[in-house]
């Protein structure tokens, strides 16, 4: 994760500030996080919810909801009361990998979300041990030329 997009996460929600003070949640607000407790996801969503609750005037209440290649919190956000006190916080799978692999989903990742705000970015890295013969993904996934 890139130093400057944890500390730009306060800054996000620190900017509508003012207009967060207009509305006021009726209850605690809760994050549902489709990964079980302890990994990168679950802590990121810890980090934000105690700034957003300090703006907010609510707690933030973090949930963890695994299973299902994360459908099962997607379901239960997409099933709550659209009432905005609800928020998903997962990865661009959810969206997209999820209806594209799974036959049936209950859910609609275009009609059934509506995206807030993109907390981080993570690189990812492709690696194999140093005697395999690929050099590059296209060696990979074609083999080497010879």
């Amino acid at each position: 994760m890139h130093r400057r997009s944890l500390l730009a996460a306060p800054m996000l929600l620190a900017a509508p500030a003012a207009r967060a003070q207009a509305w006021a949640p009726p209850r605690p607000m809760r994050i549902m996080v489709p990964l079980a407790p302890g990994g990168t996801a679950d802590t990121i969503a810890r980090i934000v919810a105690d700034p957003m609750a300090a703006i907010l005037g609510q707690p933030m209440l973090v949930e963890n909801r695994p299973g299902g290649t994360g459908s099962v919190a997607a379901i239960a956000v997409a099933r709550g009361p659209a009432d905005g006190l609800t928020l998903l916080y997962c990865s661009p799978s959810i969206q997209i990998l999820n209806p594209l692999m799974m036959r049936s989903i209950p859910y609609d990742a275009m009609a059934d979300f509506t995206p807030v705000v993109a907390l981080m970015r993570a690189p990812k890295v492709l690696v194999v041990r140093p005697d395999f013969p690929a050099r590059s993904v296209e060696e990979l996934i074609w083999g080497p030329e010879d």
